[in-house]
């Protein structure tokens, strides 16, 4: 199975910065990209009187044209990507989660459109990293970038989860030819000074 590198897009700098990672990563891992622009009922939020009177919302016209503008930059950019690009009704986070069940990586932008500027992590990322069912890959925007060059970090804490994290993370490592780094953190002892 050709598990596809999925990027969640929105039109934002920092989604923009991730699908442009997720093009360059699928071609090195010879997969097809998939973006993905997980999009809500125009009501946002808000829980109408009767649900049933509204139906699936429907894709936009303006989000279809942002994602071909994005899908045509990144192929001919990166030679050789094959790219699809769909609009999936529901929050992006809950998109990307489910699209995570059927993807090797998902990679998306560290804020998107909604996000609040303090964030270190957007809500989108932090719900892909605690109910992603692969591999994903945070990317900061390029105004704020975090050196590559070092070792692939991972924690560990003795659980089974944990060494498939540590699997995944020696994989990673070998493809970008650096060191692993194993983190164990603990809290200190009463009574005992931590080192």
């Amino acid at each position: 199975m050709n598990r596809p590198v999925v990027a969640g897009v929105d039109g934002s700098p920092s989604s923009l910065a991730a699908a442009d990672l997720a093009a360059a990563t699928a071609v090195a891992r010879s997969r097809p990209l998939l973006l993905v622009h997980g999009y809500l009922h125009p009501l946002g939020y808000g829980v109408p009187l009767n649900p049933y009177d509204l139906g699936v919302p429907a894709p936009t016209e303006e989000a279809e044209k942002m994602l071909e503008r994005v899908a045509a930059d990144l192929a001919d950019r990166h030679p050789g990507l094959r790219v699809q690009a769909r609009q999936v009704a529901g929050g992006p986070g809950a998109a990307l989660v489910e699209e995570s069940r059927r993807a090797e990586l998902v990679v998306v932008g560290s804020r998107g459109v909604g996000g609040f500027a303090g964030l270190l992590l957007g809500s989108v990322g932090g719900q892909l990293a605690q109910h992603g069912h692969c591999p994903v890959l945070v990317v900061r925007p390029a105004e704020e970038p975090i050196p590559v060059g070092g070792p692939v970090v991972v924690g560990v804490d003795g659980s089974d989860s944990a060494a498939y994290a540590v699997e995944l993370a020696a994989d990673e490592a070998d493809r970008r030819d650096a060191e692993l780094a194993l983190v164990h953190v603990r809290s200190p002892e009463q009574g005992a000074v931590a080192p």
